[in-house]
């Protein structure tokens, strides 16, 4: 199964806008398939329970600020 990360967003979250490229580009650099998901258009029970956006998931696991960071940097 190919590793991807899946950014989970919503159209008027700001933080969003400018999270989503480095977090594109960084998935690019490291050979993963890179997914979005709004939010807003999602049925599954992960994201009704979501009470935040931007959330980003890596092979399954939701990554904190600390490792959405090391993700980034490294």
């Amino acid at each position: 199964m190919a590793k991807q990360v899946t950014f989970y967003s919503h159209k008027d979250c700001g933080f969003c806008g400018d999270l989503r490229p480095l977090v594109k580009k960084a998935a690019k650099l490291k050979g993963l398939k890179f997914v979005e998901v709004d939010v807003e258009k999602c049925e599954s029970k992960f994201c009704d329970a979501l009470s935040y956006v931007p959330v980003v998931v890596l092979d399954g696991k939701k990554l904190s600020a600390k490792k959405i960071e090391t993700f980034l940097s490294s």
